[in-house]
């Protein structure tokens, strides 16, 4: 199981966290994965109107993913302290689309579809493979 992007804080307080069900999914022939196409803003934000709230924030969040292929109890990258800004390993999610297509044996640079006169791949014109979350 492999935690990418992780906040620093949540693994020092919930060191087992990353580690739950690793046993029964490490070695399982399908990729699990867990990601949102964005993160969150790190703490509560007062907006008025009764619709206090995190707001969208792309500069730090976290994927899990087990099996199919994936390091077992592996973490990858790390967030600065308050969990606002990726400071290690600095992965997008073009390089985990990447990644999750390279486990399925596919070769992201090659998987195209013509849209409106133009060659478009999952991975836009970024995006590369994570090796060291690799088994």
């Amino acid at each position: 199981m492999t935690a990418v992007g992780v906040n620093r804080q949540s693994v020092k307080r919930y060191p087992h966290a990353a580690r739950f069900n690793a046993v029964s999914l490490q070695c399982h022939p399908h990729l699990f994965a867990i990601c949102t196409e964005f993160g969150r803003t790190p703490g509560m934000e007062q907006r008025g109107g009764g619709k206090d709230g995190r707001d969208h924030h792309p500069n730090g969040f976290t994927i899990w993913m087990a099996g199919g292929g994936i390091k077992p109890g592996h973490i990858y990258g790390a967030t600065d302290d308050l969990g606002y800004y990726a400071i290690e390993n600095i992965a997008t999610v073009y390089d985990m689309w990447a990644t999750v297509l390279h486990l399925m044996g596919l070769d992201h640079e090659q998987l195209t579809y013509r849209f409106g006169g133009r060659d478009l791949r999952l991975t836009d014109v970024h995006g590369n493979v994570l090796r060291d979350v690799i088994a």
